[in-house]
């Protein structure tokens, strides 16, 4: 993961917007942090354990939130695939398909 990564999510998630809400969700922040999601990236690390969600607004806490979870369910994946992964979740290998159109907008803002 790397900086080009990271923007690539914040915009197509919130529209590198910190502040976003999708009240339908409850997903917080500029990578839409999900109560589940976070909560996931926490197993195993205890560094994580003192935050909650509404602490994902501040773009460095959810990045290394994003991480973490990336980590766990993706480690060594290509930037493709951790896109995948916060879209979609653990199983995304076995709905890739649902996550194409995703990954063609993360592309295209990858390259901009």
């Amino acid at each position: 993961m790397n900086d080009g990564f990271f923007q690539a999510l914040g915009k197509i998630e919130s529209g590198g917007n910190s502040t976003a809400f999708n009240k339908r969700e409850k997903a917080v922040g500029i990578y839409q942090i999900r109560k589940k999601y976070l909560s996931d990236a926490k197993k195993g690390n205890s560094y994580l354990s003192q935050y909650k969600l509404s602490d994902c607004y501040n773009p460095e806490i959810s990045k290394i939130v994003v991480i973490s979870y990336l980590n766990k369910y993706c480690k060594n994946g290509s930037l493709e695939d951790y896109a995948r992964c916060h879209n979609s979740g653990p199983e995304w290998r076995d709905k890739k398909k649902l996550t194409n159109n995703y990954v063609a907008r993360f592309n295209n803002l990858l390259k901009k």
